[in-house]
């Protein structure tokens, strides 16, 4: 059972912290907030923040398919730091090219700050966001990685990113 936190970044700090050094996984759907929360933990803990988007060619499929895996992995390897911050959807495939090992995944969920509570309480019965993917073209990629590795069930912590 993943940890919950609900939107609160000292938590997550603490967390982090806790958990050690290494690589940290910050997965999530499009648009939920993983890379402007991994880029804000970093820079609270000194530790490295590294976007998977800045690792992607064009032309060479939707996201996975189109990482730059070995500049991606030297950028995580060389990080002069305890703590290296990965915010990328279908995270755990793309570590699996990576070839590297995982400190922690967490699963950043965008979540209503009005229904923080309700969706903490129900989080695995209710998919606020499942119908996200009518807006966002990666919506098939992300989707088939969320059901194939149970990506919103398994992660270490469930981070409910609520905006105002």
């Amino acid at each position: 059972m993943p940890k919950f936190i609900e939107n609160d970044t000292t938590l997550l700090a603490d967390y982090i912290i806790a958990a050690g050094k290494g690589l940290f996984l910050f997965d999530g759907r499009p648009g939920a907030g993983k890379s402007y929360l991994a880029r804000t933990m970093a820079g609270r803990l000194g530790g490295t923040f590294v976007d998977g988007d800045d690792f992607l060619a064009s032309g060479q499929g939707m996201f996975v398919g189109a990482l730059k895996v070995d500049d991606l992995r030297r950028a995580v390897e060389t990080a002069n730091t305890q703590a290296v911050l990965l915010a990328t959807v279908c995270a755990r495939l793309v570590a699996g090219r990576l070839g590297l090992p995982i400190a922690s995944v967490i699963w950043v969920e965008q979540a209503s700050a009005i229904r923080l509570a309700q969706i903490s309480r129900d989080y695995f019965d209710y998919d606020e966001n499942a119908d996200f993917g009518r807006r966002h073209p990666l919506y098939k990629e992300v989707e088939a990685y969320i059901a194939a590795v149970d990506a919103r069930r398994s992660p270490d912590v469930v981070y409910l990113n609520a905006f105002e």
